[in-house]
């Protein structure tokens, strides 16, 4: 499975709080209506404005509401069980399925499954039938800012003179630690932005790092999932992330307290030469750099991406993280003409001329659909280093992160690795609580 999902990228060549709009009619409520629960806070403006421009355009109502960055799948079902539930959602993988399906409408014989670039990016159920459609392709890794890396590499001594050099872990890790030592001289407070570990805020290590040792575990096995694991590479995920913590502009005891949008911040505003992050956070950035009143931000054009390097076998030839995670599915239990309305929603989005200059251009998504020309992707300069990522010969590292074994157990790790990196607890702790964790959580998936 895992090599098929290559083979398919490849051929691609709130519990603490709800924000939303609705624009109401008469006419829309005997046409149906469409209610979008968004799981990214970071382009929430954008899908209000999608909202309003449509409800113009055709008179039906289009409500959003978004997940600030908390718990989604308790928002959904609370949301799916309360008296307006919405009609478009996000399944969160073959997981999050096992308890979502019976409120996923069969999307099988739906128009849209049949555009796909690939079939095998949909989400299917044990039946075989399809619950849910992928809204977009995205890709993360280590964002660097080039100009800064330039200051570096023009210094006397400097440990690389380009980042053709930088393409294992070993070179990243003295490269990364002279500039800690020379950060003064390079005017920033540290080479990484802050290691992010505020409660519902560790998802960048606790799932998206995290992805890599098992993806290289699941492949030494010829695996696609387990009810086990012997995290093999903990060591591996221990080198980046004691990397990061270490040469970041704060003491790791204090990360506790830090969000994703403080280290944004300071990517932003030039404090810091890298973060992990991936190609959404385009938007965010120029958010905050519409907003500031300060000369030192970032030019967009200096914003880069490097695969991210643990000192495993052959890296110098992998790439870029890049999959699909939230599948969009319709809600079963609406009514006909509540689904209708969200069916001809996602068409226009999709299809539409106007609907695929909204993904390519506001959204910046990599639309895997054959109503896409050639010509029409996104402006995004993030977006595109993915599309390059996937047309050149790198080994492009799949998301697997879908099967691992429900949100609990990911914030569970990011609990355990908050307490690591404030010195509660050992590595090897560490390493014990994510092995004894996840055989927990998958036996109780295989209870339901």
């Amino acid at each position: 499975m895992l090599k098929k999902q290559l083979a398919i990228l490849c051929s691609l060549s709130l519990i603490l709080g709800l924000t939303g709009c609705t624009i109401t009619n008469a006419t829309s409520i005997e046409k149906g209506q469409v209610y979008y629960l968004n799981f990214k806070p970071e382009v929430e403006l954008i899908w209000l404005e999608i909202a309003e421009k449509y409800t113009e355009k055709t008179g039906i109502d289009v409500k959003v509401i978004t997940n600030n960055g908390t718990k989604y799948a308790d928002i959904l079902e609370e949301e799916l069980h309360g008296p307006n539930p919405p009609t478009l959602f996000h399944v969160n993988g073959p997981v999050n399925l096992v308890d979502r399906q019976s409120d996923c409408l069969d999307l099988t014989d739906y128009h849209l499954y049949h555009l796909l670039t690939s079939k095998d990016l949909a989400l299917y159920g044990e039946d075989e039938i399809v619950y849910g459609l992928p809204l977009s392709i995205e890709g993360y890794g280590i964002l660097y800012n080039a100009s800064i890396m330039e200051r570096y590499f023009n210094i006397d001594g400097s440990k690389a003179k380009s980042m053709d050099e930088i393409n294992n872990f070993e070179t990243l890790k003295i490269v990364v630690e002279d500039m800690q030592a020379k950060k003064d001289q390079l005017n920033i407070t540290g080479v990484f932005g802050t290691t992010s570990l505020f409660e519902t805020e560790e998802w960048r290590w606790h799932t998206h790092l995290l992805n890599i040792p098992i993806y290289f575990e699941f492949e030494d096995k010829g695996i696609s999932d387990s009810e086990t694991i012997d995290f093999l590479y903990h060591e591996n995920f221990k080198n980046i992330f004691d990397l990061y913590l270490n040469n970041s502009t704060l003491e790791s005891e204090l990360t506790k307290n830090r969000t994703v949008v403080d280290s944004l911040l300071e990517f932003t505003y030039e404090e810091v030469a890298m973060i992990q992050n991936g190609n959404w956070v385009w938007n965010q950035i120029k958010d905050i750099k519409s907003k500031s009143m300060s000369s030192n931000c970032i030019d967009t054009d200096n914003i880069k991406f490097l695969p991210i390097y643990m000192n495993l076998d052959g890296e110098e030839e992998h790439g870029l993280v890049i999959g699909n995670e939230n599948y969009l599915s319709i809600n079963a239990n609406a009514s006909k003409e509540d689904i209708q309305a969200t069916k001809d929603f996602l068409d226009w989005l999709l299809t539409s001329t106007e609907g695929k200059n909204i993904i390519n251009n506001d959204l910046g998504y990599i639309a895997p659909y054959t109503s896409f020309s050639d010509d029409e992707k996104p402006s995004n300069p993030l977006t595109q280093a993915i599309l390059d990522e996937i047309n050149t010969n790198q080994e492009i590292i799949p998301w697997i992160f879908t099967v691992f074994p429900g949100q609990d157990f990911k914030n569970f790790i990011g609990t355990k690795l908050t307490e690591y990196a404030t010195g509660d607890i050992s590595w090897n702790e560490f390493k014990d609580h994510v092995i004894q964790s996840w055989a927990e959580e998958k036996r109780l998936l295989e209870s339901k």
